[in-house]
């Protein structure tokens, strides 16, 4: 029976995954600003020191070339193949959850937002 998934124990063990995706996007020429928040958030913030199952991708984020901004916009789904294979590949290597950098957050966010709009 194989074991179950590893959580994301402290600050580190996110650290290390997220740079591990950097690095193998990366050595594909690939890269990608994400968004961030939950307890993988404020992790890494260092509000709280507790473990997580999950990095929950809230945004892409994109340079705007004529200003000093960032544009942010949902995730696609699926994924982008370079970025969804670095997310399989760590998550295996670490002993990680299949879906532990995901997007589900957008799908609370949207039908939160239309439960305020519904009354």
């Amino acid at each position: 029976m194989p074991n179950p998934p590893r959580l994301l124990e402290h600050r580190a063990d996110i650290e290390q995954a997220l740079r591990r995706v950097g690095e193998l996007l990366a050595a594909r020429g690939a890269s990608y600003a994400i968004v961030i928040v939950g307890g993988a958030a404020l992790n890494l913030l260092g509000i709280v020191a507790r473990s997580t199952r999950d990095v929950d991708v809230l945004a892409f984020a994109t340079r705007s070339r004529t200003r000093r901004a960032w544009r942010l916009d949902a995730p696609p789904d699926p994924l982008p193949e370079p970025l969804a294979a670095a997310i399989r590949t760590v998550g295996r290597d670490m002993g990680l959850a299949e879906t532990w950098l995901n997007t589900e957050v957008v799908t609370y966010v949207r039908s939160r937002r239309g439960a305020r709009g519904s009354g």
